[in-house]
């Protein structure tokens, strides 16, 4: 598991919202989650690189069904596990 000390406050908000959250039976929507935590579409959109590097191997962002779906370390997608 990478370290989550490395995350800036926001990117912290950021995991801490997908973590919460079922990205994988429900679509991400940048603008919903941007709307949840009281940031601009942009900031979600940076958090959302810097988490794919930082936190590298505990989250994927992949798309199914014509829609983003993020999964944590917990629930990997099918595809991924092992």
């Amino acid at each position: 598991m990478a370290d989550t000390g490395s995350l800036t406050e926001d990117e912290m908000r950021l995991w801490k919202y997908i973590k919460k959250h079922d990205f994988e039976g429900q679509p991400w929507s940048t603008p919903a989650a941007a709307d949840s935590l009281g940031m601009d579409e942009d900031t979600i959109y940076s958090g959302l690189s810097e988490l794919s590097k930082k936190k590298k191997g505990d989250i994927y962002i992949y798309y199914k069904d014509n829609a983003i779906r993020i999964a944590t370390e917990h629930e990997k997608p099918a595809s991924k596990k092992k």
